[in-house]
């Protein structure tokens, strides 16, 4: 089974991005966003729905950045367990966090639609995978966390494992 294939999404599509005109006069805006990578355009595009006078400026090409180098996927992990995280914020405020991001890439999904921007998005489930012994017990761990407040998981074990990938 071949887990990982095809090229990256914005390498694929950088010529196709819309160019637009440089800034050369002065303008006003109650809210000015620097940076047309993801997180300026989908930051501008919640502006504007909201009829926020705001203006969105690039150095370079729209996309073409940070954005072009990333992988294309949209999580909602975190790069720490939330149980490393319980030293730092309340647990209330780590499980608000895992919705938010929920609902973000569940928000995407909804612009890409209302857009007809058919760009090859689509949600998939995301695996969380070791072959290191030590970190199965922290694996659990994050996933008995999940669980307890109703974050749809599944932990799969050497026990229940339906494939191996060793």
């Amino acid at each position: 089974m071949e887990y990982v294939k095809g090229k990256p999404y914005f390498s694929d599509v950088k010529d196709k991005i819309k160019g637009f005109p440089y800034l050369d006069k002065n303008i006003e805006c109650d809210y000015l966003i620097v940076g047309g990578g993801i997180d300026g355009a989908i930051t501008a595009y919640y502006f504007a729905q909201n009829n926020f006078n705001t203006v969105l400026i690039e150095k370079y090409r729209l996309g073409y950045m940070n954005t072009s180098c990333a992988t294309a996927l949209l999580e909602y992990q975190f790069d720490e367990h939330a149980n490393d995280l319980t030293a730092y914020f309340k647990k209330d405020d780590i499980v608000k966090i895992y919705n938010l991001g929920l609902k973000a890439l569940d928000n995407i999904d909804k612009i890409i639609k209302q857009l007809s921007n058919f760009c090859n998005y689509s949600k998939r489930d995301t695996l969380v995978f070791t072959t290191k012994k030590s970190e199965v017990s922290e694996l659990e761990r994050e996933a008995r966390f999940r669980q307890n407040n109703n974050l749809k998981i599944e932990f799969v074990d050497e026990k229940t494992i339906l494939f191996l990938f060793i």
